[in-house]
């Protein structure tokens, strides 16, 4: 009996080129480390594109804890401004606070519990929960 071919992986940037493919007249950006750029033909090679309208912010370096499924972005690894606003993830949910200098600033920092966007630090609550879970599940 022949087995099946194994399903072909599905390319990272899938949902852009059909998006692109349905309305190939969008401009089409990549980002080359320093800014966004348009190209006229895209190779779908590099590490983020958009297309449409020019986004106005750097893309978003996604992470994950080891062995779990929910991405959320990279938290910040650098002090804050002082007085700006953050969100800390816990495994209560979302907390704001912001940057006061307070050892509890620099404790959260070192940790990587600092995002800069509410959604940012939902998804990675959701990440923490996860990981607790699994680890739950092997105390049992």
């Amino acid at each position: 009996m022949t087995e099946a071919p194994a399903p072909a992986l599905q390319h990272r940037h899938f949902d852009l080129i059909v998006a692109w493919a349905k309305n190939p007249t969008q401009p089409v950006w990549f980002w080359n480390d320093e800014y966004w750029k348009k190209t006229g033909q895209p190779s779908w090679v590099c590490n983020h594109y958009a297309i449409g309208k020019k986004p106005t912010m750097p893309p978003v370096k996604m992470v994950k804890y080891d062995g779990g499924s929910i991405e959320f972005p990279e938290p910040a690894r650098v002090e804050l401004d002082r007085d700006k606003d953050y969100w800390q993830a816990t495994i209560y949910g979302a907390c704001k606070d912001y940057w006061s200098g307070h050892v509890a600033d620099y404790e959260r920092l070192e940790t990587g519990l600092i995002q800069l966007t509410q959604n940012g630090a939902e998804k990675q609550s959701e990440a923490l929960i996860e990981l607790l879970k699994n680890h739950a599940q092997k105390w049992g």
